[in-house]
C-alpha cells in the first residue's frame, strides 16, 4: 500500500510541532506535557515522516527512529519509551478525559501515568486532586484500592475508555509467547524483547501495585526465557 503524502497544511503542523518540541527541550525547566503534546501532533497521521534526518538528508520512517534520533541531526531528544509515556498521557487525560492541562502539568508525567489505569470520568476529579500531593501518599491509595482495579481490567467496576492491552505486561507476554511458537521472527524481535524486558524495572519503579498484582515478577521470568530461546 502506498503511503499517502502529507497535505502542505499537515507539513505545516508537522514543523510548527517539531519547532516547538526542540524550544521546549532547550528550556530549563521543561514541561513534558507540553513536549507530550508536540510528540501527539507528530505521531498523528505520520507528521513526523515530513522531518528530515540530517545525517541521511532522508525522512524518518517511523516514529521510533524520529524519538530515538538526537536532536542535533533533527530527532525529538526524547527517548522513544519516554515520548509513548507522554503521549498515552496526553490522549487520555487531554483529548479523552478534557483535563485541565495547567493541573496536568502540576502533578507531572510519571504520577500520570500512576494514575492512567484507574482514572475515568466518574473519579477524575478525585484522583487528580489525590494525585497533586505526594507520591508515596498516592502509590499507598492505589495500593489500598481506593479506586478499584484498572479500568477494563476483568474484575474492574468501570467501563473502559480504551484498549489498554497495548501497554498490559501480561497481554504482552502471551503475544510474545504465541508469536515464537513457530518462526523466529529475527534480530530486530529479540531486541525489541530484550528492551521491554528492561522497561519492567522502569515500569515496576513507576506502579509497584500494578506490577505486583498482575504478577510483573512472572512476566519478567517468562519473556526471559522467550528470548533465551531465540538467541
Amino acid at each position: 500500500m502506498t503511503k499517502q503524502a502529507l497535505t502542505n497544511e499537515q507539513q505545516e503542523q508537522a514543523d510548527a510541532a517539531h519547532k516547538k518540541l526542540h524550544s521546549l527541550n532547550r528550556e530549563s525547566n521543561k514541561n513534558d506535557l507540553k513536549r507530550g503534546v508536540e510528540l501527539r501532533t507528530l505521531s498523528n497521521n505520520g507528521l513526523f515522516s515530513h522531518i528530515k534526518n540530517k545525517e541521511t538528508g532522508k525522512p524518518f520512517a517511523t516514529f521510533k527512529a524520529y524519538c530515538d534520533a538526537d536532536s542535533a541531526i533533527g530527532g525529538s531528544g526524547i527517548t522513544y519509551r519516554t515520548a509513548q509515556r507522554m503521549v498515552q498521557v496526553v490522549e487520555q487525560f487531554v483529548d479523552e478525559l478534557e483535563c485541565d492541562q495547567s493541573t496536568l502539568a502540576g502533578i507531572g508525567i510519571t504520577k500520570l501515568s500512576m494514575i492512567a489505569p484507574y482514572a475515568d470520568e466518574d473519579n477524575i476529579d478525585d484522583i487528580l486532586k489525590a494525585a497533586k500531593g505526594g507520591k508515596k501518599n498516592l502509590q499507598a491509595k492505589i495500593k489500598q484500592g481506593t479506586w478499584g482495579d484498572p479500568v477494563g481490567s476483568p474484575s474492574g467496576n468501570s467501563s473502559p475508555s480504551k484498549d489498554k492491552s497495548d501497554s498490559d505486561p501480561k497481554a504482552i507476554a502471551e503475544a510474545v509467547e504465541s508469536a515464537t511458537k513457530g518462526k523466529v521472527q529475527g534480530d530486530k524481535f529479540v531486541t525489541d524483547v530484550v528492551e521491554f524486558i528492561r522497561s519492567l524495572d522502569e515500569y515496576r519503579a513507576q506502579n509497584p501495585d500494578l506490577f505486583d498484582r498482575d504478577g510483573g515478577v512472572i512476566v519478567k521470568t517468562r519473556l526471559a526465557k522467550v528470548v533465551k530461546q531465540l538467541v
